[in-house]
């Protein structure tokens, strides 16, 4: 117990020789002090609030997603791959409340349309670019989706509507 009241006596003697701020325990370790060389405070309560800022700020530099949660979006002039495409604004937001139901829902609507000409399949993903954001909404997994108006690259006057999740982006 002796070597410790020594060791924080020098500690506490050493720090204020170089001009550092110490802050006092409570009345039981009345005699030790704890050595805050970057806090310049004066009591124990603006010692706490400067840590409980700190602590806030590095919690939100960590999870920067909690932070601001918002959608990524997709951009107009964007280029995206579709399989499905549908001809008119009616059928694809049909097409998307069901997508926020089931999955047997959004096949069984999908199939529905598609049979009725509505809806149009790819063999491949086909090239084509956003022209507009309708709707953005969650999908039956809780994943984050859009309606998007677009335009094809390759046949020109090429329109329609399709569902998509948001876009992955690389994080800075």
């Amino acid at each position: 117990m002796v070597s410790v009241k020594k060791h924080y006596q020098i500690s506490s003697q050493s720090a204020e020789a170089e001009g550092l701020h110490s802050v006092k325990m409570p009345q039981h370790l009345k005699e030790l002090k704890i050595v805050c060389p970057r806090i310049k405070a004066t009591n124990k309560s603006e010692v706490s609030v400067k840590m409980r800022y700190s602590l806030l700020f590095l919690f939100l530099m960590m999870f920067p997603t909690s932070a601001g949660a918002q959608y990524i979006k997709w951009e107009v002039g964007e280029d995206i791959g579709v399989a499905t495409l549908c001809r008119d604004k009616n059928t694809i937001m049909d097409l998307a409340r069901a997508d926020q139901l089931d999955e047997a829902h959004v096949i069984k609507t999908f199939a529905s349309f598609a049979s009725s000409g509505l809806c149009v399949t790819f063999d491949d993903h086909s090239p084509f670019t956003v022209v507009k954001t309708l709707h953005k909404y969650q999908d039956f997994k809780g994943h984050k989706s859009f309606v998007l108006e677009v335009v094809s690259n390759k046949i020109l006057g090429f329109r329609g509507y399709v569902m998509a999740r948001a876009p992955k982006r690389p994080s800075i």
